[in-house]
């Protein structure tokens, strides 16, 4: 009774017999991955936006938007397999001892570190079996020795286990163009090399994205700058895959159709995303130096990191005209005795484009002070002067208001005048 209970669905002498029960892999579980975790990341993000109120929440929307998108497409395009791809229909032999032919659907995606090829039946069901395949080929990173021994390739080494798998002759077809490595059939020496550069620019890319986001939460400008850096490497990622592969194009005919390779979804997005890197950088530097306050509130940044506070001579701000500093009459040669002991402290952007900058954002012209010696504390009505920054939100003179009305010879005497005096401390 035992071994008739241990003999179920046995055959005689034999184990359980289980039928082949293989299924095409139609995913990539790392790209998958990043993009998870991404999306991650930004449903987080918003959530945490909700509680922001007014049209700040708009901005920290676009901001996060635009820095998960690019970052999610330095990692996603360096692990996919669509930088080119082609696929043709043609009526090709199956497989060994198999006579008849089956009509499918042969697919072609190349990545930075090897390829995909696709097999599907039309229809799926022919000659009694499901035709529908899904192999991939690594080639990372190293060339290897011609021919499919110990010392070769990865990719030789792939193709050689397909060989003896039993694939079918399509792919193994397919395959074959990229383990050739003599005169013009050398697509697979230069695929892994432009791959390999590819690679090193999408990484260094992913580092300064990081960077870009740190920076754009101290100086707005440097952040600009190395969000510039980081478009630059995704274009140059572009250039290295279009000028280093092979200059012949591939062209694998089944049934005298050629499968021909285009460029893919990755290089374009990685294209679109360099470019997108470069037209933001133009606009954030622009608003930086024509609306620094408008552009720093939409970082939600301080404006007053981007100043530096030093003491400044009147003469050199324009404060005091060419006749001033000469001296002309005798009131002006006493003005002129007295510029000397006189400077303004004010904030300069930090920045040399100061040209730029609009004219409104350097008034009210700052009153002169007398300078403080040494040993002598600063007053404390004694407020900076921004000197590139608008005044719609700030009040760097305090309650010091400057005359509307009168020449400027006028102001400056009387201001002269008023700290002539002043008791010396």
């Amino acid at each position: 009774m035992g071994s008739g209970l241990f003999q179920a669905l046995r055959e005689p002498g034999r184990p359980t017999y289980y039928e082949e029960n293989r299924w095409p892999v139609t995913a990539d579980t790392v790209v998958y991955g990043i993009i998870y975790g991404f999306l991650a990341i930004a449903f987080s993000m918003y959530v945490a936006i909700i509680g922001i109120r007014g049209v700040e929440r708009v901005y920290v929307f676009t901001r996060v938007t635009i820095s998960l998108f690019i970052g999610a497409v330095i990692l996603v395009c360096n692990f996919g397999y669509g930088w080119e791809y082609g696929s043709v229909e043609a009526l090709t032999p199956y497989k060994s001892f198999v006579k008849q032919q089956v009509k499918a659907n042969i697919g072609l995606k190349v990545g930075l570190r090897g390829i995909n090829v696709t097999l599907k039946g039309i229809p799926k069901l022919q000659i009694n079996e499901t035709i529908n395949y899904n192999e991939r080929f690594s080639w990372e990173w190293g060339q290897g020795k011609p021919g499919f021994g110990d010392e070769a390739g990865r990719l030789q080494k792939e193709y050689r286990a397909a060989q003896r798998k039993g694939l079918p002759y399509p792919i193994l077809w397919t395959v074959e163009y990229f383990t050739i490595d003599e005169g013009n059939f050398r697509h697979g020496r230069y695929y892994r090399t432009a791959g390999w550069y590819c690679h090193i620019a999408l990484w260094m890319a992913f580092p300064l994205w990081l960077l870009t986001n740190i920076l754009f939460f101290m100086v707005i400008r440097y952040g600009a700058y190395f969000l510039s850096l980081t478009g630059g490497c995704l274009l140059l990622a572009n250039i290295l895959f279009a000028s280093i592969r092979n200059a012949v194009p591939v062209e694998i005919r089944f049934d005298s159709k050629p499968l021909v390779l285009h460029y893919g979804w990755c290089f374009w997005l990685v294209l679109f995303t360099g470019l997108l890197c470069e037209v933001l950088v133009v606009i954030i530097i622009f608003m930086d130096l024509r609306f620094p306050e408008e552009i720093a509130v939409f970082f939600g940044t301080n404006i007053l990191q981007d100043y530096e506070d030093y003491y400044v001579d009147p003469a050199q701000l324009g404060l005091i005209p060419p006749e001033v500093v000469a001296g002309t009459s005798s009131q002006i040669d006493g003005a002129s005795q007295k510029r000397s002991s006189q400077e303004v402290y004010t904030l300069r952007k930090r920045t040399m484009s100061t040209r730029f900058q609009r004219s409104s954002q350097r008034h009210p012209n700052p009153m002169p002070r007398q300078r403080i010696a040494k040993g002598q504390t600063k007053r404390a009505s004694e407020l900076p002067v921004y000197e590139n920054l608008s005044l719609m939100r700030f009040d760097p003179i305090g309650e010091e208001e400057e005359p509307k009305t009168g020449s400027f010879e006028r102001i400056l005497l009387r201001d002269i005048k008023s700290l002539n005096e002043r008791p010396e401390t």
